[in-house]
């Protein structure tokens, strides 16, 4: 089984890991600018997707949810509106399952532990830019400490959803909430018991 995560962008991260096999392998797709059209760029990517799959076994696909790429460029924004049915549409011409799409604060709290900033941080980091320099810090330095050195932060991204992914994406994130759900509600019976016994 081979995984391919895709970080969005114009500048488009994408990480690979095969199961079986020892490392991950990163690289970037240059989609182009603003200065040409979105038809463009989404045949740029679709090329590049096909040009990979050609060279690698790909059964599974992740991808970003383009909320964050509609904090990008402007290049980033313009085709933040077709990076899912794009995937989408190639995994129907390979008979792949459709691409596990991944909330950033999913693929941050599986890979980083957290997906939101706290409230001190956000008081820290006071502007947009900050926040995003943070974020791609983080994800770089974790990168490294798993054995991971991807060359830019559109390659570490994609090693952090691959993560998310590999270790069961959404499904894990709810079985995980679901668990401290039940441990929650089982430590409040567990305290009205003991309240019951007192009395």
């Amino acid at each position: 089984m081979g995984w391919l995560a895709i970080d969005p962008g114009s500048r488009c991260g994408w990480a690979y890991y095969q199961n079986g096999g020892n490392r991950v392998e990163t690289g970037t797709w240059r989609l182009g600018d603003a200065k040409i059209t979105k038809g463009e760029r989404y045949l740029r990517l679709l090329k590049s997707l096909m040009e990979f799959a050609a060279s690698r076994e790909v059964t599974k696909i992740a991808i970003e949810g383009p909320a964050l790429a509609r904090s990008g460029s402007s290049a980033s924004h313009g085709m933040s509106e077709a990076w899912v049915p794009l995937l989408s549409l190639f995994c129907a011409m390979k008979g792949l399952p459709e691409p596990a799409v991944a909330a950033s604060t999913s693929w941050r709290k599986a890979f980083l532990g957290y997906g939101q900033l706290s409230k001190d941080m956000r008081a820290k980091l006071k502007t947009d830019k900050a926040r995003r320099d943070h974020w791609k810090s983080a994800t770089i330095e974790r990168c490294q400490e798993r054995g991971s050195h991807p060359n830019n932060d559109e390659e570490a991204d994609a090693i952090g959803i691959l993560f998310w992914a590999v270790n069961g994406g959404d499904q894990a994130n709810a079985k995980r909430a679901a668990m401290k759900k039940q441990k929650t509600l089982d430590k409040r019976r567990q305290t009205k018991m003991d309240l019951q016994v007192a009395v």
